[in-house]
């Protein structure tokens, strides 16, 4: 995880901060929550991209247990596709892209379901027993909770507003 945030930091951040630069001090807030989401995408999804792609050579990326292996392999190398998409996504909504904020939505609701089935088989995986439904209740909740809070920032008019104008049409 370590090395994903330098990745971030060295990669990512600094090039969406000569973007923030441009228009001032206008709109921090939405700069800030920008920085913190795209951040939160990237270290959630970078890490089951990672784990995609070393499982694929030897089968324990595999999400689902005790399913048939070809439906296991389709919905894990959706989900690895997905998240792949995703981080695209995270980066270009650092780069303030109106065009990823718009995808974004697309990939929300199932960011939420695949996040949901990825955390449920993890939580098998680590305790070795089937958790219980108020826990699966409380855990898709609360991603329900943070993915839609990503929605709902995502449409807000200031957010709009904020994407709405490019980077190359600022001021330097």
């Amino acid at each position: 995880m370590i090395y994903r945030i330098i990745l971030y930091l060295i990669f990512v951040l600094p090039i969406s901060i000569i973007f923030y630069k441009k228009d001032g001090k206008k709109w921090i807030l939405i700069k800030l929550l920008n920085s913190i989401i795209t951040l939160y995408l990237f270290l959630l999804l970078s890490g089951n991209l990672q784990r995609f792609i070393v499982g694929l050579n030897n089968d324990s990326y595999l999400i689902l247990k005790d399913v048939p292996y070809p439906i296991n392999v389709a919905i894990s190398f959706i989900y690895g596709i997905v998240s792949f998409f995703t981080i695209i996504q995270a980066i270009r909504l650092a780069f303030r892209r109106e065009k990823a904020r718009k995808l974004i939505f697309w990939l929300i609701p199932i960011l939420w379901i695949l996040t949901g089935i990825d955390k449920y088989y993890v939580s098998i995986n680590n305790t070795n027993n089937y958790p219980s439904l108020s826990n699966i209740i409380i855990v898709n909740s609360i991603y329900a909770l943070v993915w839609g809070g990503i929605f709902i920032f995502y449409k807000l008019k200031n957010t709009k507003q904020f994407f709405a104008i490019s980077p190359t049409q600022l001021q330097n």
